[in-house]
């Protein structure tokens, strides 16, 4: 008896827990002091478990974007994604790093990406290396870069990137040379 009560309340905590992270609005984490900073060289791994090197896809505005195909407030961002991609066209750039685990996790990401109509290029981080390298706790997390690689702020749950400050910020990235 004392054992079911226990585990009902752990799952009330954890279902609390989900539905607070999942409800709460995103958090952006601006760097007021204007230094950006060189962002960490990572090598990612596309579908075909090509290995590819960040640094050679700067030159573009660049949303970091670590999700998951079972985190429902990450599934929430991508009509934004798409918006953001159609304002700022070739000089914006989306990189999904998919956090699945599991040997249907490239298909996952696939069928999904179909279901929104987002033609994203996706890595995968099936060890979580990357992410933990970031020190990611929660997903969504996003990361925006300059076309130089370096570090303009870091955002984690949903955030409203269409609209507001951080569109104003992105307008202001992508008109920098």
């Amino acid at each position: 008896m004392i054992f079911k009560f226990s585990l009902a309340l752990i799952f009330l905590f954890l279902l609390s827990l989900a539905l607070l992270r999942s409800t709460n609005p995103g958090h952006v984490d601006l760097n007021t002091n204007g230094e950006r900073k060189d962002f960490p060289e990572l090598e990612l791994t596309d579908e075909t478990s090509a290995k590819v090197s960040l640094k050679t896809l700067y030159g573009k505005v660049t949303l970091l974007n670590f999700w998951a195909t079972w985190c429902a407030p990450c599934r929430e961002e991508l009509p934004q994604f798409k918006s953001l991609t159609e304002t700022f066209g070739n000089d914006f750039q989306i990189i999904a790093i998919n956090e699945d685990d599991g040997p249907d996790s490239k298909a996952a990401a696939g069928r999904m990406w179909s279901q929104y109509s987002m033609p994203l290029k996706t890595y995968f981080d099936p060890n979580h290396a990357i992410a933990n390298q970031l020190s990611v706790e929660a997903l969504p997390t996003s990361f925006i870069l300059d076309r130089k690689g370096r570090l303009v702020f870091s955002a984690y749950g949903v955030v409203a990137w269409t609209g507001g400050s951080v569109k104003n910020i992105l307008k202001e990235l992508v008109a920098e040379d």
